[in-house]
């Protein structure tokens, strides 16, 4: 999903744009470059939260002298 909609794709953005049907951009396209910009943000906390966690248990596993 990030590889999809993250980075620079103005014609991306403006097709979101018009099937959010958010009227009222000033700027083609600024919906849709919004709307993927909040959506890569969550993907990016979300698998940051799982592969990190699962990143650290393997780590704790490795390394006993670092368990708490």
């Amino acid at each position: 999903m990030l590889m999809f909609f993250d980075g620079e794709r103005p014609d991306l953005w403006e097709v979101l744009s018009e099937r959010l049907d958010m009227g009222g951009d000033m700027c083609p396209g600024a919906s849709g470059r919004r709307w993927c910009k909040d959506l890569c943000a969550a993907a990016w906390r979300i698998w940051m939260e799982v592969y990190g966690a699962e990143r650290g248990e393997q780590r704790l596993k490795e390394m006993p002298d670092l368990k708490r």
